[in-house]
């Protein structure tokens, strides 16, 4: 006669069974509820550590998003041209017509985010897995390695260009060419497009059921930052 295989709960109750002395059904029933605990036990540690995981994961998607917005909020350089653009043309002599052409290249390097979209991807590259604990994708802080490196990027260009274009209007360095003027615009501007892309981004994937939302916000943030830079 053939046999049927036992279940993993009949050998833990028979297990349970031998350690009680074996015998009778009263030694039964505080196996299965010995048995009963164990799990109550095991799922009670598996509870506690997904919500710990969400948490976590929630604490680094909120300090990321407050991080993005005080970065968007100092970022707009580029729309306070119209309060030192004749002082840029009055120091360097430019026409009207050449400080349009520096203005051009302002607004070309604040639109062309090709380059800092492509960075990040690079850099963010299998990043966004699931998180240890299967709850959801993994949080990303705009300050953790991928993100970081591309604000980074984003500040030198920053510093960069602007620091030449106040050098050539004190007289720090000799009045450069329209070319060169031109070309540190373009750089100064172009900064701006790596706090945009990393903010949104980051938003966006941490808040993927709200993204119109964070959208909105990372993008007012850097309109009113202009009148915010302008204040200070």
């Amino acid at each position: 006669m053939g046999s049927s295989a036992k279940s993993p709960h009949d050998d833990g109750l028979a297990k349970l069974n031998s350690e009680a002395g074996g015998g009778g059904e009263p030694q039964r029933q505080v196996a299965e509820a010995s048995l009963r605990g164990r799990r109550l036990r095991r799922l009670g540690g598996e509870l506690q550590r997904r919500v710990a995981e969400t948490a976590r994961r929630r604490a680094v998607e909120w300090a990321s998003t407050i991080a993005s917005i005080w970065i968007q909020a100092s970022c707009g350089a580029s729309y306070t041209f119209g309060i030192y653009s004749s002082t840029l043309k009055s120091s360097q002599s430019y026409s009207q017509s050449t400080l349009d052409t520096v203005s051009i290249f302002k607004d070309i390097g604040a639109n062309a985010g090709v380059i800092s979209g492509l960075f990040y991807s690079a850099v963010t590259e299998k990043r966004g897995g699931r998180s240890s604990a299967g709850v959801g994708r993994r949080p990303r802080s705009v300050l953790s390695p991928g993100p970081w490196l591309v604000l980074v990027a984003g500040a030198v260009q920053f510093f960069a260009g602007y620091f030449f274009i106040w050098a050539s209007i004190v007289g720090l360095i000799d009045r450069p060419p329209v070319a060169a003027m031109c070309l540190f615009m373009w750089v100064a501007a172009h900064a701006q497009t790596s706090f945009n892309t990393t903010n949104v981004v980051s938003g966006v994937h941490n808040f993927s059921d709200y993204s119109g939302t964070i959208v909105g916000i990372m993008k007012g943030f850097l309109g009113l930052s202009g009148a915010i830079l302008i204040q200070v």
